[in-house]
């Protein structure tokens, strides 16, 4: 009975593993899908996290339940080493699935960055669209600004240390637009 038990919560816990990658799938073939938007792709990545995160607590639930199962055939044979090396690899899947939550949150947060990088540098490029040559180059000092703020916020540690950089990026930014104005008189 204890072994069928087992056996059961074993297959229920692939079906959670089944049931959310082909979520997951649906969602990582949007986020990577160069024709969608970049809205769309960006929000396809966002719930790849959620369901990503439900999925390994789903797994830990499931792990758990095997672990409980164990626990009960282990009263009754408590000095079973079979059973005991069994409730410690669940244990170390459950680490893994933490694990690998962590390393899907953080991949999450690079491509989310990523998409907007793209997003920003689209925006530029069509700013530059129908522009007499001045008003370009006064577009690509603006984009290279932006791109540099943008830069400095996803590398500084302090808002001090950010505060600074954007100041000295807008004062180059300033240099530069004040040398093309005089440039046009």
């Amino acid at each position: 009975q204890a072994t069928s038990n087992l056996s059961l919560l074993e297959a229920k816990h692939q079906r959670i593993i089944v049931e959310f990658e082909k979520q997951a799938e649906v969602q990582r073939s949007i986020r990577d899908d160069i024709s969608q938007s970049i809205d769309d792709r960006i929000e396809a990545n966002d719930k790849l996290l959620v369901i990503a995160k439900e999925q390994a607590e789903e797994e830990i639930k499931a792990l758990n339940k095997q672990k409980g199962a164990l626990a009960q055939q282990l009263k009754l044979d408590t000095g079973n080493k079979e059973i005991k090396a069994q409730i410690f690899a669940l244990d170390t899947a459950i680490i893994e699935t933490q694990k690998r939550a962590t390393s899907l949150d953080k991949e999450s947060g690079e491509q989310k960055n990523a998409l907007l990088a793209e997003q920003l540098a689209n925006e530029q490029e069509l700013a530059k669209i129908g522009i007499d040559e001045a008003a370009r180059q006064e577009q690509e000092f603006i984009n290279e600004r932006d791109r540099l703020i943008k830069m400095a916020e996803l590398t500084l540690s302090t808002e001090q240390e950010i505060a600074d950089a954007k100041d000295r990026i807008n004062q180059d930014y300033l240099k530069k637009k004040d040398a093309l104005d005089k440039q046009e008189l």
